[in-house]
Order: structure tokens, then sequence, then C-alpha cells
């Protein structure tokens, strides 16, 4: 069985302000069937993640764990296809499809879907949601994201207190999100395989 490992210390969240039908940025690609997933493309270099996130760390999360992850991914995939005539269903599923309605999927391939699956789109979301900030910038949320911080939290103090404590308390592997979707601004925890799509929480 394969466990998510992400740096909880590195406090990440996504808040989804669009419309519930959209496909977050991180996930694009993901929502279309394909007969191979790939390393999504990244808009800076690993070594300009430094000093929060050393190059050789980025690199590893990267190519060894994020690869692996679609590796599996696509090796599951072709093995449902080859083994079954029914599999060919498989061709017509995107992983975020195949993740949503994990109870149709066959018993043979469900729990290795579900793992190597949810790995490969938390990964895509950490990417997604870490930037450069070489000049060592104090960023804080604006314009609506700030809005719904302030209205949920207080303040951002008050919301990084309580994403840091949901963090700091997460037992094993897994990751922590701030999402927006349907019950308002939430901060909620994914354990181990545990990923956004499976949750519901984009539609």
């Amino acid at each position: 069985m394969s466990v998510i490992f992400i740096n909880l210390i590195l406090l990440q969240f996504i808040v989804n302000v669009g419309k519930c039908s959209e496909i977050a940025p991180a996930f694009y690609g993901l929502e279309r069937p394909a007969l191979e997933y790939e390393l999504p493309p990244l808009f800076y270099t690993f070594d300009e993640l430094e000093p929060y996130i050393d190059e050789g760390t980025a690199k590893m999360h990267y190519f060894e764990y994020h690869g692996t992850y679609i590796q599996e991914v696509n090796s599951i995939l072709k093995r449902w296809r080859r083994n079954n005539v029914k599999g060919k269903h498989a061709s017509r599923m995107s992983i975020i499809d195949i993740l949503r309605n994990l109870s149709h999927i066959p018993l043979t391939y469900r729990t290795d879907l579900k793992n190597y699956g949810s790995g490969l789109l938390n990964h895509n979301l950490y990417w997604a949601t870490i930037s450069p900030n070489p000049q060592g910038e104090h960023r804080l949320p604006v314009e609506q994201l700030a809005d719904k911080i302030n209205t949920k939290f207080g303040s951002f103090l008050e919301f990084k207190a309580t994403f840091t404590d949901v963090a700091s308390n997460h037992f094993g592997s897994g990751t922590v999100v701030m999402n927006n979707l349907f019950a308002g601004t939430v901060v909620m925890n994914n354990l181990f395989a545990g990923t956004v799509v499976m949750n519901n929480l984009f539609a």
C-alpha cells in the first residue's frame, strides 16, 4: 500500500472561489481520459523554491514521489484495459472520474488506484499551491480570498493558527487543505490516501 508524504510544515491551502463546475487549475488535464498521465509542467525551477524548500527535496518530490504515483497509475490502467474486455471502460474514465466513483471500479484495481491516484492528485495540488518568494515577502491574501478568510476566521492570523493546529495534530501522512465549496470556507484534514476529489470538494 502506498501512502502520501507531504511536508505539513509547508502550510498549503487551496480555495476554489469560482464556479462549482470548474476544475481547479492544478487538475487541468486530469479531468480527461488519458492513455498515460504525465508530470505537470511547473512555472518555476526547483532552486527558486529555496530557502523554504531546498532544490534536492523539491526534485525528489517531483521526480521520485510524484513520478512514481504517475507511473503506477499508468501501469494499473494499462493492466485494467488489457486484462478484461470490460476494462475498456477505463479508457473512457479520467483519474478524477475514477476517484469519484471508486465503488464502481473493479476490486482488483480499486485500492491501488485510490492510493496512487490520490498521490497523483495531491502532488498536483502541492505544486500548484506553492511559488517562489525570493524577497522573503510577507504575503497576505487579497480581495475575495481575504474577505472569505476574514468572514470565516476573523483574520488571516486566526486562519493561520487554525490551519497550523490541524496540520500539527495530523497523525500519519496526508494533506491539510482549505476549501470553499458547499459548506463555506473550511479547513479539512485528508488522511493518508485521501483527496479533495473523493470528498466531493471539487465539482
